[in-house]
């Protein structure tokens, strides 16, 4: 057997002459590699070295690209992988050798959330502008829509953004001192009571998160009434301990110029919600693989809310897997695509 080489994302591959004879790999050379694979190919290095077998390492040593050198002196003696920050490529990873399911930002969907944080500005800067020619005044209300799939970490990318808005226009650090605020769409699910009064209960409570499952008249009116500058509504919030929406716990005041609104199925085109996509200002969808959506929905439900993995598991096949794909096909009307 040859000299063993290691490729990023493929692991320790022979070095000779039948090897060489096979279809040509791809390399990424030193010096020369594009911006947008470093990343890609230090993070791939990081999962296949985490459980490199020990016999390789000298292997490694000698022929490794210049991601997997600089992760293996990382790694010292005992080839252990170190921590993974929120900053890092990639979520955590388990000692099993898996990724964690838990909802990361990754530092490109960082930089994303920061750069339509500054589009959103200067585009109710420049509402402002027009409003106070036309109409004498500079109150504005500017609408950003939130879709993805479920498990796609719309309500982290929400917060995340309202933040950086309302840090970024005046310093505030809160949601009632800023201009910016989050309205959910979960909110408006129908309570377990109503699921109960429908002509197929058991059916209902299966596929709660279905577009039918939601109130759907009531939060098309409620979003259409703070459109206007200066309105201002109470919306509910969802629970998830005690599993029903809890009415007026979210406000949108006169001073919020900006209402983010984050769910499932704002850009489906089925009556009434398709009345709401004239009223978004910019419609945004979170471009997350449904397969590492459903993972991370699977992990909520496991760890958060206690489910048995094996119930878990047949909720999200059943349930969830449907409602994803029915969000996927959405995405063709957003403004926006941004990275999970």
């Amino acid at each position: 057997m040859g000299t063993q080489i290691a490729t990023p994302g493929r692991g320790v591959r022979p070095c000779d002459a039948e090897a060489r004879a096979g279809p040509p790999r791809r390399h990424i050379s030193a010096g020369r590699t594009p911006t947008r694979l470093r990343c890609s190919a230090a993070s791939r290095c990081d999962r296949r070295f985490s459980h490199l077998a020990s016999s390789h390492r000298g292997a490694l040593q000698e022929g490794g690209c210049q991601h997997a050198k600089r992760r293996l002196s990382q790694f010292g003696a005992t080839g252990a992988s170190p921590a993974l920050g929120r900053s890092e490529c990639l979520p955590e990873t388990s000692r099993s050798g898996r990724r964690d399911a838990r909802c990361h930002h990754s530092r490109k969907a960082d930089k994303a959330c920061s750069a339509l944080a500054d589009e959103v500005l200067e585009e109710v800067g420049e509402l402002r502008a027009a409003a106070a020619r036309e109409k004498g005044g500079e109150h504005v209300r500017y609408i950003l829509a939130i879709a993805g799939c479920p498990g796609s970490g719309k309500s982290t990318l929400a917060k995340r953004l309202c933040s950086k808005i309302n840090t970024k226009s005046q310093g505030a650090s809160t949601q009632e001192d800023g201009i910016a605020t989050v309205v959910p769409m979960d909110g408006f699910h129908y309570t377990r009571a109503e699921l109960d009064q429908m002509l197929n209960p058991s059916l209902a409570h299966k596929r709660r998160g279905s577009h039918w499952t939601f109130d759907s008249e009531l939060f098309v009116k409620s979003i259409k009434s703070i459109t206007a500058p200066g309105s201002e509504g109470a919306f509910p919030s969802f629970d998830h301990g005690i599993g029903d929406p809890v009415p007026g716990a979210v406000l949108v005041a006169p001073h919020h110029e900006i209402v983010i609104v984050e769910g499932l199925y704002l850009f489906l085109d089925a009556p009434p919600w398709n009345e709401l996509l004239p009223h978004y200002d910019k419609r945004v969808f979170i471009k997350c693989p449904i397969g590492l959506a459903l993972h991370r929905v699977m992990h909520r439900k496991v760890k958060t809310l206690g489910q048995n993995p094996m119930q878990a598991k047949h909720q999200v096949d059943f349930n969830d897997k449907k409602n994803a794909i029915t969000v996927w096909k959405t995405r063709k009307r957003a403004d926006v695509l941004l990275p999970t």
